[in-house]
């Protein structure tokens, strides 16, 4: 994509978060809706990695649970918030294990006040481990947040042009299977994604990690797809 039409694309995704939705929730509407918490777990794609500075990782300010949570508090008031609880380069198999992470999945949900758990695993799995390995996994995550009292919603990580990730489509095609048979909600990003002219172009330099603009698209439309669910706990 020219410079020009992803300078366009991003001033596009900038006014849509200004007013996404039509009109923003009202004084009254908001003192009657009920809060709602989304927890949003996963690796570097939500956590909104850019790039290394100084030996630090920078984090884009359009990670998506920061997009996320100021979209749907401009349609649904303030009553929504999000957390990000993303570890960067782990995988499910690593959060339902606790490793990286402040304890097993199962400890950490049951401490959480979240009413909806959102996994965005696939990118790194399809490194570390089989496809029916991820799937028994992400199976488990599912039945975790389940049990736990919870809403689990599944997010298809966005296509790489890196070599090393040339299987990611299996894991997302596992990932569908998973939320048609658990009969979760599914957050579909990556088909739109291809469908975008020179999509590669909206990735940084390691062919994986999002530019700015594209984790504002893809917060954004995690945040549309997301509205209806919330809604319906308000």
């Amino acid at each position: 994509m020219e410079k020009g039409i992803a300078a366009s694309i991003f001033g596009v995704a900038v006014a849509t978060l200004i007013g996404y939705g039509g009109e923003s929730a009202s004084a009254a509407e908001v003192a009657t809706t009920k809060p709602v918490l989304i927890d949003m777990e996963g690796d570097s794609l939500i956590w909104g990695y850019t790039g290394m500075s100084n030996g630090v990782p920078v984090q884009s300010p359009n990670n998506p649970p920061r997009v996320v949570q100021a979209t749907l508090q401009n349609s649904l008031g303030s009553t929504v918030t999000t957390q990000n609880n993303a570890v960067s380069g782990t995988t499910v198999s690593n959060s339902l294990k606790g490793q990286g992470y402040p304890g097993l999945f199962a400890a950490r949900l049951a401490s959480n006040d979240a009413q909806i758990v959102l996994s965005n695993y696939a990118t790194n799995d399809s490194v570390n481990t089989s496809v029916e390995s991820y799937t028994a996994d992400m199976e488990q995550w599912v039945r975790d947040v389940k049990a736990a009292g919870k809403t689990p919603v599944l997010e298809e990580p966005n296509p790489s042009c890196a070599a090393k990730h040339a299987t990611l489509w299996q894991y997302r095609d596992a990932m569908v299977t998973i939320a048609k048979r658990e009969g979760v909600l599914l957050i579909k990003q990556y088909d739109y994604i291809l469908s975008m002219p020179n999509w590669q172009s909206m990735l940084r330099p390691d062919c994986t990690h999002p530019t700015d603009a594209l984790y504002l698209i893809k917060a954004q439309r995690t945040a549309q797809q997301l509205l209806p669910l919330v809604k319906t706990m308000q």
